[in-house]
């Protein structure tokens, strides 16, 4: 049964179509990476966290074998004489609310993938393991979308709003 299941996610995956996958009230949909491009050894995985359950939850940790390092990040927007400036910075979890969801996507919260051992191309897939604080371990399929689609994507989030310092 469990081959069949892995068979379908990635027969789905590789079509580019996106899978709920659904472990003990929390479930990820939209699983999504962007290409690692030229000599850049990194990319980022998005998607959905929904929490289903009564209590939040915390994404804790990601792992996978396509890259040295996986780790939970989010961009900040901060203005430096008179310039916005946009950083990168690890966190130590991600919340997601009782009965809520958090977007990780573009210029957001996303799943940074350092040092990948190889080049992630559009139409391939890798498995990322989410650690939650209090939901069981979750293992999705992850397809790698093409350049364009991300940008697409990135366009479409909602605006992000920039906090005077």
């Amino acid at each position: 049964m469990l081959t069949a299941v892995r068979a379908v996610a990635m027969a789905a995956a590789l079509a580019g179509f996106s899978l709920s996958v659904h472990a003990a009230g929390v479930s990820v949909e939209g699983a999504y990476a962007r290409p690692s491009l030229g000599a850049a050894r990194n990319s980022a995985a998005y998607m959905t966290l929904k929490n289903d359950a009564d209590a939040p939850d915390r994404l804790i940790r990601a792992e996978s074998d396509v890259a040295a390092q996986v780790s939970l990040h989010t961009h900040l927007m901060k203005k430096v004489d008179g310039k916005v400036i946009m950083q990168m910075r690890p966190v130590r979890d991600m919340p997601i609310p009782a009965h809520g969801e958090t977007k990780l996507h573009p210029g957001g919260l996303h799943i940074m993938l350092i040092g990948v051992k190889k080049p992630l191309k559009p139409g391939d897939s890798f498995s990322l393991r989410l650690i939650f604080e209090h939901a069981a371990p979750v293992t999705v399929q992850v397809p790698v979308k093409s350049l364009a689609e991300t940008m697409k994507d990135m366009h479409s989030r909602p605006t992000m709003k920039m906090k005077a310092d």
